[in-house]
């Protein structure tokens, strides 16, 4: 974007995190369109001992910007995000989900841009298929897809076990801590545990992702998060015009 700045600081810029876990026919649809941002400047991918390809998928990738970390023992998504973070030298991070299809480069930009240029703390996306309440809301407060100062994120693993319930362990300390953000929609998905996995594996894994978030946050908490978060997001976003 042309109003994102930056100084002589190589610090500055942006590292991607990506964990994966069995993504192997997905992973290069969301590695690929990113690879040319001039604010990118490493993308970490965190292979949680993918029992497919994905770690061959990345390795296929001929680019210096591009790591892949193989963990030896399938960790959960909370632990291979704090490997990648443990593997960061830049400034900002931005988490992103292993299994986005229908990136581009504008809408990745739109999440860093606000932060970079010290608009908000945070950014969060609303993805294309988000559901509907969240739309409404405008704020998909469980989005994987999250661009934040590294020292924000470092305050935050306090609970690595916690699997899918980091998200709303964030929204927690954000909410606690007065810490600006921002939700922005954008034009890329996710895929659905039902298409990657078939109905009835996929329900199940659904339907684990949904205890553990449960056991990081308990369930009126995430609830109060959904409109709480949805009323600051609203007033940044008409602050800044986003």
């Amino acid at each position: 974007m042309k109003d994102l700045i930056f100084n002589n600081n190589e610090h500055q810029g942006v590292t991607v995190i990506i964990p994966a876990y069995n993504e192997g026919p997905r992973i290069k649809n969301v590695i690929e369109p990113i690879i040319g941002s001039e604010y990118i400047q490493k993308i970490i991918v965190v292979d949680d001992c993918s029992s497919d390809d994905t770690y061959q998928r990345v390795n296929e990738i001929n680019s210096e910007k591009l790591k892949i970390i193989r963990k030896e023992k399938n960790a959960g998504k909370t632990l291979a995000m704090k490997t990648g973070l443990d593997n960061t030298e830049t400034d900002y991070i931005l988490f992103l989900d292993a299994d986005l299809t229908n990136i581009i480069l504008t809408d990745i930009e739109k999440l860093i841009e606000p932060v970079i240029n010290k608009k908000v703390d945070v950014t969060m996306s609303i993805r294309k298929n988000s559901l509907k309440i969240y739309k409404m809301l405008k704020c998909d407060f469980v989005s994987g897809e999250r661009c934040l100062n590294k020292n924000i994120i470092k305050k935050i693993f306090v609970k690595p076990k916690i699997g899918f319930g980091i998200e709303v362990l964030m929204n927690d300390y954000f909410i606690k801590n007065e810490v600006s953000f921002v939700c922005i929609p954008v034009n890329f998905s996710n895929t659905m545990k039902s298409q990657k996995q078939g109905m009835f594996k996929g329900f199940i894994n659904e339907f684990k992702m949904i205890i553990q978030i449960f056991k990081a946050v308990p369930f009126y908490k995430v609830i109060f998060q959904m409109f709480k978060m949805s009323k600051i997001s609203k007033r940044y976003r008409k602050k800044f015009n986003l």
